[in-house]
């Protein structure tokens, strides 16, 4: 899989097609502004994105209406020959291309921006006339969007962030990792929050993770590698933002640098607090 495109990346698609690609009619077509989506299979160079429309400058007039399917391009954005991106990304609009026929990626669209599309896709995919479009232009939408939303979640968490700031799920989310180190930060309400560190074997990444699970199940389920998907997943983070993507999470509690453990010796510790707990009743 190639790591030259990433989800929320800003390209231009050389040969976009005003109607869906399947009912392409020779010529009528143009470059066009996208966002990116992910790629649609591991084993395939195929991009899905959303078509940006311009509207020929009307969309920055003070007296146009977002469509429905519309959310707007932010301030700031760098198009072809250095020139600021402006118009509205049309959710209702999902392409897959090849990369042979889209440029290299010009710009990143902000978190904020990635949100907006997820949260306007959901309010439109099932009304009049979106839902028949995003039929029409086919890609199976949904799995697309679902994918975008996983890999907008880890970029909202921080998830499998490495030492130059850089997301690294989308390309990793298939890799098993299994936790080198841990350290307790917090237990309140029956949540349990960790600091961990997850090693792939070529790198490591440090997660705090918040579950429902007790100690007894924790160092059960945790004993065994589990790839990126599926930590992501273990975090009741990640349910929270599933279900409201603007969902407003507490501060993160910050890890003792020193108190950290390997698995073993946690595992270890946690059955002597279990024994002591069943001598005790």
């Amino acid at each position: 899989m190639s790591k030259l495109y990433k989800s929320g990346q800003l390209i231009n698609v050389y040969d976009f097609p005003f109607d869906p690609k399947a009912e392409r009619e020779e010529g009528k077509s143009k470059g066009r502004p996208a966002i990116v989506l992910g790629y649609h299979d591991d084993h395939i160079e195929a991009i899905p994105v959303m078509q940006i429309g311009t509207k020929g400058g009307k969309t920055e007039k003070p007296s146009y209406l977002l469509f429905p399917e519309e959310v707007r391009v932010p301030k700031g954005l760098t198009y072809l020959d250095n020139r600021e991106l402006r118009g509205v990304i049309k959710t209702n609009r999902i392409e897959i291309f090849k990369e042979s026929e889209v440029t290299e990626p010009l710009d990143d669209f902000p978190l904020r921006t990635k949100i907006d599309v997820l949260q306007t896709y959901e309010s439109i995919k099932n009304t009049f006339p979106h839902k028949d479009e995003l039929n029409r232009y086919g890609n199976n939408h949904q799995e697309v969007m679902e994918k975008f939303k996983e890999n907008t979640i880890a970029d909202q968490l921080n998830f499998l962030v490495d030492k130059n700031g850089e997301n690294q799920f989308e390309f990793k989310k298939n890799n098993l990792f299994e936790i080198d180190k841990i350290q307790p930060v917090e237990r309140e309400k029956g949540l349990h929050t960790y600091s961990i560190g997850l090693s792939d074997g070529e790198s490591s990444y440090l997660y705090t993770i918040s579950t429902s699970k007790k100690p007894k199940q924790i160092i059960k389920d945790w004993a065994k590698p589990k790839t990126a998907e599926e930590w992501l997943k273990e975090d009741t983070k990640f349910q929270a933002l599933s279900k409201n993507i603007d969902y407003k999470l507490k501060p993160t509690p910050l890890p003792h640098p020193d108190k950290y453990k390997n698995f073993t010796q946690f595992k270890n510790q946690e059955l002597r607090k279990l024994k002591r707990q069943e001598l005790e009743r």
